[in-house]
């Protein structure tokens, strides 16, 4: 593109993680690929990672300098990131780009994540760099941490936030040395709640995060659609790391504030009938808050995640 230099283009490891779809299938895939045609201020390969059970794809399905692995078991973004990191120190990379399978690119991304770029290599202390996602109307990332709850950023909002604030994994830029001093990813944060985690780590650490005002995604949130896109396993989950989480990093305040969400989040799905599977699964999560000390509801978490991490 004019105005792009190709001398010492960043360099950047690129992840994109499927489950039940084929990399022809992603749109993620296919505008990757474009906007890789469409820039040469970067040098941006990667991997394609699939967690469903599926044969190798035809090589023409695939981006340029792009590998697909197709995992031996579901380990959710976990694996993926682990092979992606790994991959990224391997290849002498500065950067990790993680994306799911449906994140539509624009064709001037790699161009459009510049000023993040710059303001890193100026800023050591810049960790991730991350662009603004909504639903239609809705904010949803990045966020700033409130008591309790998450308050969106204002939209055309650029820069680092003064104050601990949270984002999403898709389309975020993970600075590979950070993530070696953080000691890489939680081994039991291996689906939801990864990127509460990270942020988190990043933060109270003293590493910043980046903004961009000239990024702006549609990303299709699904727990803002619990009979279309969330399937039963999926909401257990989530409700296991998301009372972890709280649990592992909340004050006292905090867990008792959890804990009365969590019923009002009850009563708002009876309100909207939703179905007996998801009422039972929330209430359960909720009966857990009062029959199980801390201790217990984070031995059953690492027993169901499947590790033994005290971290």
């Amino acid at each position: 593109m004019p105005g792009e230099s190709s001398i010492h283009p960043t360099r950047i490891f690129a992840v994109v993680v499927l489950y039940g779809q084929r990399p022809s299938a992603s749109v993620t895939v296919a505008t990757l690929a474009r906007a890789l045609r469409e820039t040469a201020a970067v040098d941006c390969h990667g991997l394609i990672y699939d967690n469903s059970p599926s044969g190798e794809p035809a090589i023409n399905e695939l981006p340029e300098n792009f590998r697909y692995h197709a995992a031996a078991r579901n380990r959710g973004l976990l694996g993926a990131y682990e092979a992606a990191l790994e991959g990224a120190r391997a290849d002498g990379c500065e950067w990790l780009l993680t994306l799911d399978q449906d994140t539509a690119l624009p064709a001037d991304f790699f161009s459009a994540i510049q000023p993040g770029l710059c303001a890193a290599k100026d800023d050591s202390h810049i960790a991730v760099i991350v662009p603004h996602l909504a639903e239609g109307e809705q904010l949803l990332s990045p966020a700033y941490v409130r008591i309790g709850r998450l308050k969106p950023l204002p939209m055309h909002f650029s820069g680092v936030p003064r104050r601990e604030a949270r984002a999403f994994n898709s389309a975020a830029l993970l600075r590979v040395a950070a993530l070696d001093a953080i000691g890489g990813f939680h081994p039991c944060f291996w689906l939801d709640h990864l990127d509460s985690w990270l942020h988190h780590q990043f933060y109270v650490q003293g590493w910043r995060m980046f903004v961009l005002d000239s990024v702006h995604l549609e990303h299709h949130f699904s727990l803002l659609n619990y009979r279309e896109r969330v399937s039963l396993p999926h909401l257990r989950n989530f409700l296991m790391a998301e009372s972890a989480y709280v649990d592992l990093y909340g004050r006292w305040w905090e867990h008792a504030a959890y804990t009365a969400q969590l019923g009002v989040r009850l009563i708002n799905q009876m309100r909207r009938r939703e179905a007996r599977e998801v009422l039972q699964a929330t209430r359960a999560a909720l009966r857990r808050r009062f029959t199980m000390n801390r201790v217990k509801r984070l031995e059953r978490w690492r027993a169901e995640a499947g590790c033994g991490a005290e971290r």
